[in-house]
Parts: structure tokens; sequence; C-alpha cells
């Protein structure tokens, strides 16, 4: 039986070794899951969740058109 302090234990011991990645915009430690940049944005490296999401928001927000404008029916 495997008990959750030996699936700790072992995944202590392979991150052990491993050299944490930094965030590209805001260099905080990335966890385990890094995002890479679009292209448009011209940031080399990886980004964290919090980093990627607000700019992905801003970029498609930027990208869409203005649906302020009212629309008359003639």
């Amino acid at each position: 039986m495997t008990f959750i302090s030996d699936i700790f234990i072992a995944t202590e011991r392979m991150l052990k070794g491993r050299e944490r990645i930094t965030c590209s915009i805001c260099n905080e430690k990335i966890g385990d899951f890094k995002y890479e940049s679009m292209q448009q944005w011209n940031i080399s490296g990886f980004l964290c969740s919090k980093c990627y999401s607000k700019k992905i928001s801003e970029y498609y927000i930027r990208q869409q058109p203005n649906t302020d404008e009212k629309v008359t029916k003639n």
C-alpha cells in the first residue's frame, strides 16, 4: 500500500535536482506548469500563470473590434 507521505518524499527527491525556472515578467519562481509567450508579445522565456492570464486577456481585448456602437435598423 502506498501512502501519501511516500509519494511526497518521492516527489521531493525528484524535484531536488531540478532547477526552478522564473517568470520572464515578474521573476517569481514558476511551479510545475509553465506557459510560453506568444510571438507577438516579444517576450523570451516562460511565464507564470498570473502573468500569462494577464497578457492573454490584454492581447484579446485589444484584438476585438469596438462593439459599443449602437446598431440601428432601417
